[in-house]
């Protein structure tokens, strides 16, 4: 399921807004929208976080809506909108390799324990930094 995210992840950034990101070592210790999505699989369900600044949706709405100056409520769809398409990518891939899951609605989220998860992976795009967490 992780490699299919990360998969999916890469493939949004690189072949759709044409940003080249990487893994990253530097933590993101601020983070000013977040998106959640579940999983749904026969053995439990995870819920897959994306931490995003503003300088990242900012640049990526962009680039993916033509939105040079975009609102509080732009960012927010966009953030649910990344979550979407990345884990129903994820899901295509996994299915690919007989792992099937549902998915749900992407939803907004206030706030978030940053030391309760089971695995998070930091990322860059240029200076700016995002994370993908799962609980």
């Amino acid at each position: 399921m992780v490699e299919s995210i990360e998969s999916a992840l890469f493939n949004f950034f690189q072949n759709t807004l044409e940003l080249d990101i990487c893994k990253s070592e530097i933590i993101l210790n601020s983070f000013d929208f977040v998106s959640s999505i579940e999983i749904q699989k026969d053995n439990g369900n995870k819920r897959v976080y994306f931490l995003f600044t503003k300088e990242l949706l900012d640049k990526v709405s962009k680039i993916f809506m033509c939105e040079t100056n975009p609102t509080v409520e732009i960012l927010n769809d966009l953030i649910c909108e990344i979550s979407n398409l990345v884990v129903g990518s994820a899901k295509v891939i996994a299915s690919n390799s007989n792992i099937n899951y549902n998915i749900s609605t992407p939803t907004l989220e206030q706030s978030i324990d940053l030391y309760d998860f089971e695995m998070l992976k930091n990322y860059q795009s240029s200076n700016e930094i995002f994370a993908i967490l799962i609980k």
